[in-house]
């Protein structure tokens, strides 16, 4: 027997307690009316966190490899990832025929930074001597998601496959993005000591960068992947201002 519409995907999918409280008299008072928002309220809850463990161990599979060889020094700023990219001019050319396939090699390259980063704060050893390294390594971020923002602007609506292969390669950032954050904060006291209100600002503007970029590419996704998106987005960046807080002045 062939069960058709909504209807019968409930009766296929809620257990028995929810669909005998759906149809009892009782069902339009706010008590059940609660019971069952709570109901569907863990069931998403559970789904996200299904999925946001599967894309942290995809981003430690995907990711690494490409950090293969990857010196922490001074060579490993913009320029090196960008050869065209000068402190005048940051952003690469962009070819106004840009793809999916540019747009997802540069969420890459996002993570392959942020990852330079976070090694390098986690090692380091801050003196006056540092700064030039952390300055070129922040502004590559700064460069890439820039990079980002005008190749996403390129985009025409996305079909379901590319939706699905952008957004992806969007939200398998956030542990690098988290533990980053982490690793500056628990770095706080040592960073603070020399580059204090940069770090502050930089920060603020990590921040707002991956808020464009979530925009933009939110404009170009089908509705389930912008909603999933939109939901990395708004975890991560509840995750900012503790961190951005261990940095604000007195500025020496």
């Amino acid at each position: 027997m062939r069960v058709n519409g909504l209807h019968g995907i409930a009766l296929q999918v809620l257990p028995p307690q929810v669909i005998l409280l759906s149809h009892s008299s009782v069902a339009q008072q706010p008590q059940s009316c609660f019971i069952l928002y709570s109901y569907f309220h863990a069931q998403i809850q559970h789904s996200f966190i299904k999925i946001e463990f599967v894309y942290t161990i995809f981003t430690l599979i995907v990711l690494p490899s490409n950090l293969l060889g990857q010196p922490i020094s001074e060579g490993s700023s913009q320029q090196d990832v960008n050869p065209s990219a000068t402190p005048d001019s940051p952003l690469r050319e962009i070819d106004p025929n840009t793809g999916v396939d540019d747009a997802i090699a540069t969420l890459l390259q996002i993570g392959v930074d942020v990852i330079t980063l976070d090694k390098t704060i986690s090692a380091l050893q801050l003196t006056k001597d540092s700064i030039p390294l952390l300055q070129s390594q922040t502004r590559a971020i700064t460069n890439s998601l820039d990079t980002l923002i005008a190749q996403t602007l390129l985009l025409s609506y996305l079909d379901p496959v590319e939706s699905t292969r952008v957004t992806a390669n969007t939200v398998i950032l956030k542990p690098t993005y988290t533990h980053l954050l982490k690793v500056i904060s628990e770095q706080a006291s040592v960073v603070a000591s020399n580059y204090c209100k940069e770090m502050h600002d930089w920060l603020g503007q990590f921040r707002i960068d991956l808020l464009f970029s979530t925009v933009t590419a939110n404009a170009i996704l089908v509705l389930p992947d912008a909603a999933l998106s939109e939901a990395a987005w708004g975890v991560q960046d509840r995750e900012f201002p503790p961190v951005i807080a261990a940095f604000h002045g007195p500025y020496s």
